[in-house]
């Protein structure tokens, strides 16, 4: 697979699973031992099934969600990505520090992934979202004042 094949995959993860919810995609799109990193996670998802289960709880959390994507850059087998996700919340919002009633809050917040492929297939992801910034958004955790 060229960098171009694979930057066509990593778009269809974004519209075409995360924003559609087309999980119909996921055997297209990962390897069966992929694995998906992410701070907030107590360990990897790993599998088919743990790709499965975050986009489940994307799709519990978050109703007309989209992406934009805003810069994608490739080398070797690695692809990066830098993007915007908003969306309406749909109820509670679990976090490190306490779980919150957001119900029909718009969000809005920023990500940066790495995407590694393996056999013309994502086989490991690694998510860096702006956590603080999900809680400012929201009014959760209020900007310090000086």
């Amino acid at each position: 697979m060229t960098i171009e094949d694979n930057k066509a995959m990593v778009t269809r993860f974004f519209e075409e699973l995360l924003d559609n919810e087309n999980v119909g995609i996921l055997d297209d799109l990962f390897t069966d031992d992929c694995v998906f990193h992410r701070g907030d996670l107590t360990e990897p998802a790993r599998g088919i099934p743990g790709i499965r289960s975050i986009v489940e709880k994307r799709v519990q959390l978050y109703r007309d969600f989209r992406t934009t994507i805003d810069q994608m850059i490739g080398e070797g087998d690695l692809i990066a990505t830098r993007e915007t996700h908003k969306g309406i919340h749909r109820g509670q919002f679990p976090t490190p520090i306490g779980t919150f009633d957001v119900t029909g809050r718009p969000i809005e917040w920023t990500s940066q992934v790495f995407f590694r492929f393996e056999g013309g297939k994502i086989s490991e992801m690694w998510v860096a979202r702006d956590e603080l910034g999900i809680l400012r958004y929201l009014g959760i955790v209020l900007e310090a004042r000086q």
